[in-house]
């Protein structure tokens, strides 16, 4: 059964004393091949069944213009039945495909319910982003591919009455993080997401810093290796040169290593959502590829990010896994620390907001101290994704434009050139931003003028002194 609740959507029946794993399988792009897909699913069900739920991440339909969903349409129609669940996210949809996740206006009633489009039976598109709970696991999608032309464009509010748009944008993500708990606004002591979310869903993969390339890469991804031509052989004979030549044609120290070539590959802003959500999965597709990343620290426990490639792909690479989940509302306190323990260093952090700082806190000096607890203060400016320096007296550093900002500048840079926003653990909460429109809205009162503050007292003309006649 499917019930819209407080924070999320939540499908299937979630049994609160049930504490065995759930069983999932995630796919990489669809890319329309939907016969291959489901009878892979169904091969899935009948042997190592049964599954909770089918998750499809990357584009879902084909790119081939009028036959984006032509194998779907007996789906469509109940001709064939879609063996299990299935859950996707779109990628770059286009043509049909478009038109097709338009969500109908009677099924829209609520635009901020999340609640996923139902194309048939047993399949459902989630939409632009958000929250649900399927089997009691909790997952958290976004939809779409970024691009720094469109990201800072507002948000449509009838976006899901309109046909599919492939653009994310900045408000989007700040949604997706208030509602997994990684949002600025603290979250109450009872509240579930106090230990993250299970399941994360993208269309593309998080970008990584070229120093921070995770192990294991696969050799396709990586920069292209510069071909130096070979060096002719000379026939010519070779002087040994004295030691006062050598000495002067040795290089002064050290040669500096080379700058990493930065990796083309993935999204900063996925990237900065995984820096701030607290997720135990995260799954993603678009690069056609399969990859496993060894787990990494988050701010509450660990993260484990995969990478599925494309149905039917002539690589033969693997294309549907499957998983079992226990999830995290069974898992103990302990449990949690024990996987951030034995987690690498994450990517997505600064070195600042990723380690302990042992220094005590009775010795911290008050002035130009990073922040060492963990808290996201990683943004997005001009289609690039860093993250600020924070101190402990409330002041940060920008990290666009190097400069210093005051606590009570919480929402942009002062730097007229710069304004990059401000990080988001300092941002104003929305009790606060309330208060601020509140008092802007207010009209401001004119404090009356005394005669000597008058322009036209201080123009006067002045009294000449002394005799008239001199």
């Amino acid at each position: 059964t499917d019930s819209g609740m407080g924070g999320g959507w939540v499908a299937g029946n979630s049994n609160e004393d049930d504490k065995t794993p759930v069983k999932i399988l995630v796919s990489g792009d669809v890319k329309g091949q939907f016969k291959k897909l489901f009878a892979t699913a169904g091969k899935f069900q009948t042997k190592v069944g049964p599954f909770a739920a089918l998750f499809c991440v990357g584009d879902f339909f084909s790119n081939s213009p009028g036959q984006e969903y032509a194998e779907l349409e007996p789906y469509l129609s109940g001709e064939l039945s879609v063996p299990l669940p299935t859950y996707f996210v779109a990628g770059n949809e286009e043509g049909g495909a478009a038109e097709l996740l338009k969500c109908p206006p009677e099924a829209h009633r609520d635009s901020h319910a999340n609640i996923p489009h139902r194309l048939c039976d047993n399949l459902y598109y989630l939409g632009r982003q958000g929250r649900f709970e399927v089997s009691g696991l909790s997952v958290g999608y976004l939809s779409g591919r970024f691009n720094p032309l469109h990201f800072s464009d507002p948000p449509d509010k009838e976006e899901r009455l309109k046909p599919y748009n492939a653009w994310y944008c900045d408000d989007h993500l700040d949604d997706l993080l208030d509602a997994t708990g990684g949002g600025p606004d603290p979250l109450e002591d009872d509240s579930p997401l106090k230990k993250g979310i299970d399941i994360l869903l993208t269309s593309e993969w998080p970008s990584f810093d070229a120093k921070h390339t995770p192990p294991d890469l696969p050799e396709i991804l990586l920069p292209a290796k510069k071909n130096t031509p070979d060096k002719p052989t000379s026939t010519t004979t070779t002087t040994t040169p004295s030691p006062e030549t050598a000495a002067l044609a040795a290089p002064l120290g050290p040669a500096p290593e080379p700058e990493p070539e930065p990796l083309d590959l993935g999204s900063p802003a996925v990237g900065a959502l995984v820096s701030g959500i607290a997720t135990r999965y995260h799954f993603a597709g678009s690069e056609n590829v399969y990859y496993a990343m060894p787990p990494f620290r988050n701010k509450v426990h660990s993260t484990r990010f995969y990478a599925l490639a494309s149905i039917n792909n002539p690589t033969k690479q693997k294309s549907v896994k499957a998983f079992n989940i226990l999830p995290l509302k069974h898992m103990s306190e302990e449990d949690l620390s024990n996987l951030r323990q034995d987690a690498g260093p994450n990517p997505f952090e600064s070195e600042a907001s990723s380690t302990a700082d042992p220094t005590p806190a009775n010795t911290k000096k008050s002035v130009g101290v990073s922040r060492p607890d963990g808290k996201n203060t990683t943004v997005f400016h001009n289609g690039l994704c860093k993250a600020h320096e924070v101190y402990e007296d409330g002041r940060w550093k920008c990290a666009f434009c190097g400069n210093v900002n005051y606590a009570r500048q919480n929402k942009n840079c002062n730097m007229r050139k710069c304004k990059a926003p401000a990080p988001p653990c300092i941002r104003p909460t929305e009790v606060e931003r309330k208060k601020d429109d509140e008092e802007e809205d207010k009209p401001k009162q004119q404090r009356k003028r005394s005669k000597k503050e008058s322009i036209y007292y201080a123009q006067r003309p002045k009294k000449r002194r002394g005799p008239k006649n001199e």
